[in-house]
């Protein structure tokens, strides 16, 4: 397997959305349904990868960020990626505690992971359309506290909690050190957030299809690439609380890629 050398990606900023904005659950399950995009009809090429992974490496990049006397930012259990099996394992832990007479507004903890595959590398036989597939299946709990005064002056409560989940696939170009996302790619797999009181909940075994096409030429050499952002943060402005957790590692929890395929030509 050819060296692995390209730049990190630009990773996505987990998702900060200002006191007051909701987001129905129903969109993960509509997302992924818009991007579950059937196989080509009549493949001149096949490709598939699956469990245990042959020339597949881990990807983990970690971000803790606090702002305030009273934010806290952990792993409770660090990040773990096995690139045989694909399973990702880790708890995202933030709290938030607005300090009195603090001179930083909004007080926030945000701890964040990017934990993924890159491999196989790969040629295809002529330059064409070729849609690459990524499939994830997740098992997963989350809790989120927020509490404090509402309309603290143009606010509609000062303490936000979230927890999230977005996954990612692209294809590297190692032939001209080229990052390729194509069109489509991107799945939303996972958004809770919370304002006042107290949520707690998860899934077992949510399958989620990530499918990108992309115009390859022959002789280059290509990896696919998959990555996962993940975040807990506590937002809090004058007297709010927050708190907020994502359990993949415990209990039967975790995050699995199961498949890779690339098909066209």
């Amino acid at each position: 397997m050819a060296a692995y050398s390209h730049p990190p990606v630009t990773r996505p900023e987990p998702v900060r959305l200002p006191p007051g904005s909701r987001i129905a659950l129903g969109v993960a399950v509509s997302l992924v349904a818009i991007l579950a995009v059937s196989p080509l009809a009549s493949a001149a090429y096949t490709l598939g990868v699956s469990p245990p992974y042959p020339g597949v490496e881990p990807v983990l990049y970690t971000v803790i960020s606090t702002t305030g006397c009273h934010s806290r930012g952990d792993f409770p259990l660090a990040p773990r990626v096995n690139a045989t099996s694909g399973a990702v394992h880790e708890r995202l832990s933030a709290s938030s505690r607005y300090c009195a007479g603090g001179t930083v507004a909004p007080d926030l903890a945000s701890v964040s992971s990017f934990p993924g595959f890159y491999g196989p590398n790969f040629t295809v036989p002529a330059a064409g359309s070729y849609t690459a597939t990524f499939r994830w299946v997740f098992s997963y709990n989350a809790s989120l506290n927020a509490s404090g005064p509402v309309n603290t002056g143009s606010l509609t409560s000062s303490a936000s909690a979230i927890v999230s989940i977005f996954a990612l696939g692209y294809l590297y170009d190692s032939t001209n050190s080229t990052i390729l996302t194509g069109t489509g790619g991107d799945a939303f797999a996972l958004f809770h957030e919370i304002h006042e009181g107290s949520w707690s909940g998860g899934a077992v075994r949510q399958v989620v299809v990530l499918t990108s096409t992309f115009a390859l030429v022959t002789g280059h050499v290509y990896y696919f690439e998959t990555v996962l952002t993940t975040s807990a943060e506590g937002i809090t402005y004058e007297g709010g609380l927050a708190s907020a957790s994502l359990d993949l590692g415990t209990h039967g929890d975790h995050a699995r890629l199961v498949g890779l395929r690339l098909s066209g030509g």
